[in-house]
């Protein structure tokens, strides 16, 4: 089991809502906190401590299968179901009404729904209709999602209804007779089937259908209110947004044209963005206008906060019985740069397993669990440095090159005494890139021109050096790194659909420098961080402003007012655009 370094695990983040980022994105960096406790202690891996593992360590897999168990959802979303059943059964009296529970791809809509589902189990007068749009045949969906509306209704009901239908319709003489007498003995399901095949096709036949259904279902709630009992049908529809343009479109037909009718409730778990685009694409009008005629009412589901995120991440390894190896450092990563997106987080550990079983050298000293999962998350979140590892046109130890380039970053400003170990280190590194050997400070710059960009990107991330200082020694490293050039990782890194996952901002990679003279008051660091990007905090603009034109950020945060000077920012723009800096500078 890995020990955690002091001052990492979740510092910094940043708990609450996010909506104030909606205007823009943001590329940023992690905050500089000390890196000696990760250089000295890593993660308690040495080449003098391997890692212990079991060859019979039951290890398993995770399914993506909806919850509707209170006691099984690790987002404690119980509240959220609660508030949503309360309001739709306080509703009964305005139907028909259609409420959207949207979230992005892997946010867990379906386990919302069926929480919510449960919670309407016990009251009276409401009955659940279940519809899954993503597994309906699409060419007939609309006609699906009628039928499954009105499979519900009494038999007797739907009897009548059926009379009704077919004597306004196109059977004429002994046909009518056979199916009048015909009714009299199949179930109601049966004749909703019959009476929609007898009428399909049939422009005027439709029209009638339209007007019957709602004859039958104003007699199904009238006859509710007679027995004392207010009745709705509450449509939950799931998956709507996995559909294509024409289903999703014929699904809305169906709602607005031949279901708008009281006593009918449509719950409808979605990513709206994902509904407007499909009926952008296939009305030509703007998506959002469409979608308007349709939703009367939507309830974004929140993402979770760090410490829900926490307890899921740690749910998971249990279930997966990987708590183990899943230590503070991992979850803090998964937090970070996973988008707060439950469903990547079980594929990542379902990866770890499954390579685990395929490829027995992970269990094999000096190799172990530890090792298998840092290159699982270098794989899946930090892809571009895990492509390092695999450039077989090197022998270098390029973990080992990374780790020295961050003790190096993270002195570079304030260097130590030329007597420190730390200079040795510096010698050497340049050595092996090629470079003279520094001996003053101002000769240091020189080094970051030659490192990959992504050593420049990530050696301020405290809690990335930590996982790598997790890996071990350079006997382990070079193991390591052997293994993965002699066989690759062969479980797919999926790619998340491209489509808005949530409210929380994706900000993996993106650098950002943050210059506050008063960086402990404030929480936008701690907030950038949540959300998987990575801050440098200074406090002028001379210890900033040397970073700024070497990593080139995507992003420079400043204050206007430092101290006494209300003009310092401004001072510094003008500054860094005269020594060449480019990217953009927001006050």
């Amino acid at each position: 089991m890995r020990e955690s370094v002091e001052s990492l695990g979740s510092r910094g983040i940043m708990r609450g809502r996010f909506d104030v980022w909606r205007a823009g994105g943001i590329y940023v960096m992690l905050p500089i906190p000390a890196l000696s406790a990760v250089w000295q202690r890593g993660r308690g891996l040495t080449e003098k401590n391997p890692v212990r593992y079991s060859n019979n360590l039951p290890y398993l897999l995770l399914n993506d299968q909806p919850i509707d168990d209170h006691d099984a959802d690790l987002l404690d979303r119980s509240e959220i179901a609660r508030g949503i059943a309360e309001a739709i059964e306080s509703s009964r009296t305005i139907t028909p009404l259609v409420m959207a529970v949207d979230a992005g791809w892997g946010m867990g809509k379906s386990s919302l729904l069926r929480q919510i589902d449960r919670e309407l189990a016990d009251s009276p007068g409401i009955v659940p209709v279940h519809f899954n749009a993503w597994i309906t045949d699409g060419e007939r969906a609309l006609e699906s999602l009628i039928k499954s509306v009105l499979h519900k209704i009494d038999d007797n009901i739907v009897r009548r209804w059926f009379r009704t239908v077919t004597r306004q319709g196109p059977l004429l003489g002994v046909a009518r007779a056979i199916v009048m007498i015909v009714a009299r003995f199949l179930g109601g399901r049966r004749l909703v089937d019959d009476a929609w095949n007898a009428l399909a096709g049939d422009a005027q036949s439709l029209h009638t259908v339209r007007s019957a259904i709602g004859d039958l279902l104003n007699d199904w709630v009238d006859r509710g209110i007679r027995s004392g009992t207010d009745r709705m049908l509450v449509v939950f529809i799931d998956d709507l947004d996995r559909c294509s343009h024409d289903v999703i479109i014929k699904i809305c037909e169906a709602i607005k044209l031949y279901l708008d009718v009281p006593g009918l409730m449509f719950v409808i778990s979605c990513d709206q963005s994902t509904l407007a685009n499909s009926a952008a694409h296939a009305t030509g009008a703007p998506g959002h206008e469409y979608l308007e005629k349709i939703i009367q009412v939507a309830y974004r589901v929140p993402p979770p906060d760090a410490d829900q995120l926490g307890a899921l991440i740690r749910g998971y390894a249990r279930q997966a019985r990987i708590e183990s190896v899943i230590d503070e450092t991992v979850v803090s990563i998964l937090i970070a740069r996973t988008g707060r997106n439950p469903r990547r987080i079980k594929r990542i550990f379902n990866s770890f397993v499954l390579e685990y079983r395929l490829d027995l050298a992970w269990q094999r000293s000096p190799l172990g669990s530890v090792q298998l999962v840092t290159a699982i998350l270098l794989q899946h979140l930090y892809p571009a440095f895990y492509d390092l590892l695999l450039n077989d046109d090197s022998d270098v130890d390029v973990i080992g090159r990374f780790l020295d380039y961050a003790k190096f970053v993270q002195y570079e400003l304030s260097p130590p005494e030329r007597a420190d170990p730390w200079w040795s280190m510096v010698r050497s590194l340049s050595e092996s890139m090629g470079l003279p050997k520094p001996n003053s400070p101002t000769e240091l710059d020189r080094l970051h021109g030659h490192v990959p960009t992504e050593f420049r990107n990530l050696a301020r991330n405290n809690t990335f050096v930590a996982l790598l200082h997790g890996i071990g020694g350079a006997e382990v490293r070079t193991v390591f790194q052997a293994q993965l050039l002699r066989r690759p990782l062969a479980t797919e890194v999926p790619r998340v659909p491209e489509t808005r996952m949530s409210d929380n901002l994706m900000l993996d990679g993106m650098r950002i420098i943050r210059v506050s003279d008063e960086p402990q008051s404030e929480g936008v660091p701690r907030l950038l961080e949540s959300h998987g990007a990575e801050v440098t905090v200074f406090t002028s603009a001379d210890e900033s402003n040397p970073v700024i034109l070497t990593v080139q950020p995507d992003v420079v945060i400043s204050d206007i007012t430092r101290g006494d000077d209300r003009e310092a920012g401004f001072r510094q723009v003008e500054n860094l655009r005269t020594a060449g800096y480019q990217g953009a500078i927001v006050f």
